[in-house]
């Protein structure tokens, strides 16, 4: 769950950007100058005190910097599932001073049960899973394995397989800010020029639908590249975005994508609404690959991010590096020690909780006056059927209407008196 507080005032703001300079200035004073390595070496206790010094330090100036009051955080382990993702690094370490072969054995097996347990949670079966520290590091290599199944001569060619039809991947998302960061460094890694990217527009209208994808635009995007010559590759789409927590239209645009071979690809918070769902063998039916911020979801940052995708040959898997347990790379043991500790039960039962959490902030909100509600609102039921988070469990609920009925992204705006009717977020 997020929030979103915009400026009301230019005296706000000018406050704002003062107090940045000033931490800037400050912290330009205080900057530290690198010096030489000492000639002797240091006790480990000497070097862990100048590091927690180091942290102190940080925490001070960045209290200092800070207009609001700034609350330390709770460093200490309260519970298992904590104390397990902390000591997982440790055991990582370890692992990796074992012989080579053994730390592909040890890690192909986690990796297989780790897989095997989201892939059930979150109803995408006979799908494998990547984990990494970066939310767009599971994407990149989605793309490069898709590459590798459209180009057959991609793997060796390599961009002179992509001149002929140059492949496009389309995205549509509302902060135009950030998107142009995020699309160029999947660009950068992916050794593909922006043209590559198709900005899909949104649609215009209702305010609940005016940061959703629009599919008759993007399938036009897509015939018009097809008539080009050109091979659409993969569409990025939202279901519970960062901004305003909007979900495109899936079902429409896994029509389009099917009728089209594109793979399509789905980012977003609702996506955690899916393990709610406990009816057995039931298939989200919710496209070719999704990235999964599980540690945001049950309150443990530590955790990798997780990207679940459909395989269809192990060849692409070991091309696009997707295949981290045969080179030894430990980055899943600590979601495999959080889940194991934690269960199936109490992990849906910690998802279930953030839902609760959103809902009651949300039912806070809409009681203030000065407060306008900036993303999706929930819609009114046309089968007489309300559906909240205590009524989803063992009943078959399609996945669209479970995205829609619950509130995984609070974003919210300060609207005084003298801004009232004036939209201040676009």
């Amino acid at each position: 769950m997020s929030g979103l507080v915009d400026n009301y005032s230019r005296g706000m703001t000018l406050k704002v950007v003062l107090n940045i300079w000033s931490g800037l200035n400050t912290a330009s004073k205080d900057k530290c100058v690198p010096g030489p390595l000492p000639k002797e070496g240091k006790a480990f206790t000497e070097i862990k005190e100048t590091l927690l010094g180091l942290i102190a330090k940080s925490e001070a100036e960045e209290e200092e910097e800070m207009i609001i009051s700034y609350t330390k955080p709770d460093r200490r382990i309260h519970s298992e599932v904590q104390k397990a993702a902390l000591l997982s690094h440790t055991f990582a370490a370890y692992i990796s001073t074992l012989d080579k072969n053994l730390v592909c054995r040890i890690a192909m097996q986690i990796v297989s049960d780790t897989s095997l347990w989201l892939s059930k949670i979150f109803r995408f079966f006979d799908s494998l899973a990547y984990f990494s520290k970066d939310s767009k590091e599971g994407l990149i290599r989605v793309i490069r394995m898709v590459l590798h199944m459209r180009y057959l001569r991609y793997s060796g060619t390599g961009y002179e397989a992509l001149f002929t039809r140059p492949p496009v991947i389309y995205y549509c998302d509302p902060d135009a800010h950030n998107v142009g960061k995020y699309l160029s460094y999947l660009c950068s890694q992916l050794g593909l020029p922006l043209s590559c990217i198709q900005a899909v527009p949104s649609m215009s209208g209702a305010s609940d639908n005016q940061f959703k994808m629009d599919t008759a635009a993007l399938e036009k995007c897509i015939k018009d590249d097809l008539s080009a010559t050109k091979t659409p590759l993969l569409v990025i789409a939202n279901a519970g975005s960062n901004v305003v927590g909007h979900v495109d239209n899936l079902q429409k645009i896994q029509e389009i994508c099917l009728a089209h071979n594109v793979w399509l690809h789905v980012n977003g918070h609702s996506l955690a609404a899916l393990s709610l769902v406990i009816v057995p063998n039931l298939p989200s039916n919710l496209g070719d690959s999704m990235t999964l911020c599980l540690g945001d979801w049950i309150g443990l940052p530590s955790l990798p991010y997780v990207t679940l995708y459909k395989a269809k040959e192990m060849a692409h898997v070991h091309a696009a590096g997707l295949g981290q347990a045969s080179y030894g790379h430990l980055d899943f043991l600590p979601i495999w020690f959080a889940v194991q500790t934690l269960g199936y039960d109490i992990l849906t039962q910690m998802i279930r909780h953030s839902f609760e959490l959103a809902d009651l902030l949300l039912q806070g909100i809409e009681k203030i006056p000065e407060l306008r509600i900036i993303n999706k609102r929930k819609p009114v039921p046309k089968d007489g059927h309300h559906h909240d988070v205590s009524t989803i469990g063992e009943k078959s609920i399609p996945t669209m209407i479970l995205f829609e009925a619950l509130t995984p992204v609070l974003v919210f705006q300060y609207t005084s008196k003298s801004f009232k009717g004036k939209n201040l977020f676009l």
